[in-house]
């Protein structure tokens, strides 16, 4: 079923993912200091395909029309702007910045979701979508360029992150 945009069960979904995608940049950022972006892109998305390939036996068709160039192209553009650039520039962020730091500065992907959604799929927002956007992106940049310099430079490290320096080993627990 295809959400409409006041469907509930489409907003829900959008928010259990999206305190996933958040609770993800806490094990993202304390692996980055032991390892480069590019190794744990690739294994975060290697481990997540594995767990969810065998779902795909319980989907319908993934392609409904017959396979064409188009499309083909499409999904080769989806994946390198995605998951190539998308996710490997994100962990180096994640890297050179504290976490609350870059998922402030991920608010900004309202904007861009819209602005691509209105030139390419050519959606118009509702005027209360563009009020809450301004509100959202907005708040994000009041939060980083708020934050005392040490923050936005990268060296900011709490207390509670000094067990996971990168000389010493990750805890098991």
């Amino acid at each position: 079923m295809i959400a409409s945009p006041t469907s509930t069960e489409g907003n829900l979904c959008i928010l259990a993912g999206t305190l996933g995608l958040g609770y993800s940049f806490i094990p993202a950022k304390r692996l980055s200091e032991h390892t480069g972006p590019m190794q744990i892109s690739v294994l975060r998305l290697l481990l997540g395909a594995c767990l969810v390939c065998p779902l795909l036996f319980f989907q319908s068709p993934l392609i409904k029309d017959a396979f064409s160039w188009p499309i083909f192209w499409l999904c080769l553009l989806y994946s390198v702007t995605n998951f190539c650039l998308g996710y490997i520039l994100l962990q180096e962020g994640l890297r050179l910045l504290p976490a609350w730091e870059s998922a402030t500065i991920l608010q900004t992907i309202p904007l861009f979701t819209t602005l691509f959604a209105l030139l390419l799929l050519h959606d118009i927002p509702t005027f209360v979508q563009i009020i809450g956007g301004i509100i959202a992106i907005g708040g994000g940049m009041l939060v980083v360029t708020g934050a005392p310099s040490e923050h936005r430079q990268g060296q900011y490290r709490p207390k509670s992150m000094d067990a996971f320096h990168p000389n010493r080993s990750l805890p098991l627990h």
